[in-house]
C-alpha cells in the first residue's frame, strides 16, 4: 500500500460547494444551530416581552401623576400558573392626554379607580402604574438567554474546527493512518457512545505521528483498515477525511464538488435560525 494517498500538491482547490458543506456541516454545528434557533425563539419571545428591556430606564429621575383605569384584561401569558393581567389606564402627560398599559399578576383594582403613574423623566411613552411592569414578564426571564448563548458558543467551536479541516484540505499533508487506540467519552448519540480515536501515521519525512478524531460509528473501530489522514506538522492539527462533514471525495487527486442538495441541507438551519432571531423579539404576546 502506498504510504501517501493520491492527492494533489498544495495549495489544493476546494470547490465552493464542498467548502460550504464542510464549514457548515457536522453534528455539532447542526445541534448548535438548532439550539440557537429554538433557544433564540424562546428567549426572544420572553425577553422581548419583559421589563428587562425597559427597567433600566426607571433607575434615573422619574416623573409622575395620577391616572384612571380604563380596562383590566387577562392575557394569554402566565407566570407560575397565574394569568398575567393587562391594566390599561389613561393619564395626563406634559404633552397632553395619553393611554398606556401595565402588567402584573396581583392587581386588584377596577375600572375607574385612580392609580399612581410614573415614567422616566422626558419619556411618558414608558408610563406604568407604580408597582407594576411595562411588559408581561419580569426581568428574570433573561435567564432564557442562556440557551441561545450556549448554542452560539457551540457554533463558534464547531466552525473553528471545520475551518481547520478546510485549511488541512487545502494545505495539509496526506497519509494513511491506522487505529491504535480508542477511548469512550461520556457523550452519546442515538444511544451509542462517542469514542475518541487515535490513529498512527508516518508524515512526509517518515516521522511517526498520531491524529485524533471522534465518532460513534463502529465501522471506524476496525484496526485493520487504513484511513486517510490530513495533517499539519507546524500546528499539530489533523483530521480524518472520512469523518469530515459530508465525507469529502477525491478523484484524480482533486476534491470533488458537493451536490447542490447537500449544500441546501447545511444552509437550511442557518436560514431558519437567522429568521427566528430576527422576528422573535418583535412578537408581542
Amino acid at each position: 500500500m502506498d504510504t501517501t494517498p493520491p492527492l494533489q500538491a498544495t495549495p489544493r482547490t476546494v470547490p465552493g460547494s464542498l467548502a460550504w458543506r464542510v464549514l457548515l456541516g457536522g453534528l455539532g454545528t447542526a445541534i448548535s444551530w438548532s439550539l440557537l434557533a429554538f433557544g433564540g425563539l424562546i428567549a426572544g419571545l420572553f425577553v422581548g416581552n419583559s421589563s428587562l428591556v425597559t427597567s433600566w430606564r426607571f433607575d434615573g429621575p422619574l416623573a409622575g401623576t395620577h391616572g384612571e383605569i380604563v380596562a383590566v384584561e387577562p392575557t394569554s401569558s402566565r407566570v407560575n400558573g397565574v394569568a398575567v393581567l393587562r391594566v390599561r389606564f389613561e393619564f395626563e402627560a406634559p404633552d397632553g392626554p395619553r393611554q398606556s398599559a401595565s402588567y402584573g399578576t396581583t392587581f386588584t383594582g377596577r375600572v375607574a379607580d385612580v392609580v399612581e403613574v410614573e415614567w422616566p423623566e422626558g419619556d411618558p411613552d414608558l408610563a406604568r402604574i407604580v408597582g407594576m411592569r411595562t411588559r408581561a414578564f419580569s426581568g428574570w426571564v433573561g435567564l432564557t438567554l442562556l440557551a441561545p448563548f450556549a448554542g452560539l458558543v457551540g457554533l463558534l467551536i464547531s466552525l473553528r474546527a471545520n475551518t481547520r479541516r478546510l485549511r488541512l484540505m487545502r494545505y495539509g499533508g496526506s497519509a494513511w493512518g491506522v487505529l491504535t487506540d480508542q477511548a469512550r467519552t461520556n457523550t452519546q448519540i442515538n444511544g451509542c457512545y462517542v469514542y475518541r480515536l487515535t490513529f498512527e501515521f508516518l508524515d512526509e519525512t517518515g516521522t511517526r505521528r498520531t491524529a485524533t478524531d471522534r465518532t460513534h460509528h463502529a465501522e471506524f473501530f476496525d484496526r485493520d483498515v487504513a484511513r486517510q489522514v490530513l495533517y499539519d506538522v507546524a500546528t499539530g492539527h489533523s483530521c480524518l477525511v472520512e469523518l469530515s462533514p459530508g465525507k469529502p471525495e477525491i478523484a484524480d487527486g482533486a476534491w470533488l464538488p458537493a451536490g447542490s442538495r447537500a449544500v441546501v441541507k447545511v444552509l437550511l438551519l442557518p436560514c431558519v435560525a437567522a429568521t427566528v432571531l430576527a422576528t422573535a423579539p418583535i412578537v408581542q404576546l
